[in-house]
C-alpha cells in the first residue's frame, strides 16, 4: 500500500473539502467534463472549509493561463492540496485517445485498474461494471479516492464537494450502499460572485471567520442534536442554523464585493443501527420548514430547511460529521 500524504492533515478544530471536475451528463446521454474548476463553487469552498484537496487529472491536458494562476496561488497559499497518483497513470501499450472541451490526451483502462486497486487498498470497492466511459470513470474514482485518503488522516474532519464520485453510486451493487441523512438549506447561504478576486475573499474570511465558520458548525451540529429524539431538540437545531445563516448574510453585506444567495445540502453517514428519532419520520422528513430569521433579512426571498434520508456508499465511514456538501446557486443576489 503506498503512503498516505501527511498533507490532509488538520489543525484541530478545522475542516477540509475534497473538491472535484464539474461533469454533467448531456441529453444525448454523453457526459461533458467542464473546466477544471468551477469558480462559484470554489469561492463557495474556500469561504466556508479550511483546506481543499484536488486530486490531479487523470487526462493530461493543459491548463489556460487563468486556471494555472489560480492553482498555483492557493497552493502558495496553504489552502489547497494537490494529491497525484502517478504510478496509475501509465498507459498500457494501445492506449485510447480521449476529446474533451479542455483538449485531448491519451487515457489507458489500465488507469482506471490503478486506481481502483487503490481503493480496495483502503477498504472500498468500486464495481467492475457500470455505464460511465473510461475518463469520468477516472474522474470520479480519483474524486473518492483523494477522499479515503484524507478521512484515514482526519477521521470526519474532510468531505467531498458537489460529489461528482456519486456516479458511482448507481453502478453498484445493492450491498455496497447504507442509509443517510440529507440537509439541505435553500436560498440561505452567501456565495461570492465569479468576478471576486480570490485573494479578497480569503482577506474576508480572515475577519470574518467566526460568524462565516459557525453557519458549518451549526449544519455539523444538527445530526448530533437530532439524536436528541425530541421535536423541541429539532426545532432548537433549526433555530441556531436560520440565526446561524442570518449572520453569514449580515457580515456578506458588510463586504465590498457582491454576494449571490445559494442552497447547500449536507450528507451524514448513519452508523448502522442507528435510530433516529420519531421526531424525524412522524413531522420532519421531506418537508420545508420556512427560516424567518433568515428571510426577515431577504426581500420577496423564500428560506427554507428540510430533511430526507439518503442513499451513502459504504466505502463512506459512518460519522457524526457530514461527508459530503452539495451547493446549488440562486439567482438572487445580496
Amino acid at each position: 500500500m503506498q503512503p498516505i500524504d501527511s498533507r490532509f492533515a488538520l489543525p484541530p478544530g478545522q475542516r477540509g473539502l475534497v473538491i472535484s471536475t464539474p461533469a454533467r451528463q448531456q441529453e444525448n446521454g454523453s457526459w461533458r467534463i467542464g473546466k477544471y474548476l468551477d469558480p462559484q463553487n470554489l469561492r463557495c469552498a474556500l469561504l466556508f472549509w479550511d483546506r481543499l484537496a484536488w486530486p490531479s487529472p487523470h487526462v493530461m491536458t493543459q491548463m489556460n493561463e487563468e486556471e494555472s494562476t489560480t492553482v498555483d496561488y492557493l497552493e502558495s497559499s496553504g489552502v489547497l492540496v494537490r494529491p497525484g497518483y502517478p504510478g496509475a497513470v501509465r498507459v498500457q501499450p494501445e492506449p485510447r485517445p480521449f476529446s474533451g472541451p479542455q483538449g485531448s490526451g491519451i487515457y489507458s483502462d489500465l488507469a482506471t485498474e490503478g486506481l481502483r486497486q487503490r481503493v480496495n487498498a483502503l477498504g472500498g470497492r468500486i464495481p467492475e461494471k457500470n455505464g460511465l466511459p473510461s475518463p469520468l470513470l477516472g474522474i470520479a474514482i480519483r474524486h473518492l479516492l483523494t477522499y479515503m485518503e484524507a478521512d484515514a488522516v482526519e477521521p470526519g474532519a474532510w468531505a467531498l464537494a458537489n460529489d461528482v464520485s456519486s456516479m458511482l453510486e448507481g453502478t453498484a451493487e445493492s450491498d455496497t450502499t447504507a442509509r443517510g441523512l440529507l440537509v439541505s438549506l435553500f436560498n440561505c447561504i452567501p456565495i461570492p460572485e465569479v468576478s471576486v478576486p480570490l485573494a479578497e475573499i480569503l482577506k474576508f474570511k480572515c475577519r470574518r471567520y467566526d460568524e462565516l465558520i459557525a453557519l458549518r458548525t451549526e449544519i455539523e451540529q444538527l445530526y448530533l442534536r437530532a439524536q436528541g429524539d425530541t421535536d423541541l431538540a429539532l426545532r432548537s437545531a433549526k433555530e441556531r442554523i436560520d440565526r446561524a445563516c442570518a449572520d453569514a448574510i449580515k457580515v456578506a453585506r458588510e463586504a465590498h464585493f457582491p454576494f449571490r444567495l445559494s442552497g447547500i445540502k449536507a450528507g451524514f453517514a448513519l452508523p448502522v443501527g442507528t435510530i433516529i428519532g420519531e421526531a424525524l419520520i412522524g413531522g420532519w422528513m421531506d418537508k420545508p420548514f420556512a427560516m424567518p430569521t433568515t428571510e426577515a433579512l431577504l426581500v420577496g426571498a423564500f428560506s427554507t430547511l428540510a430533511l430526507a434520508w439518503d442513499i451513502v456508499p459504504r466505502v463512506v465511514q459512518p460519522s457524526n460529521m457530514p461527508y459530503r456538501y452539495i451547493t446549488g446557486l440562486h439567482s438572487e443576489m445580496l
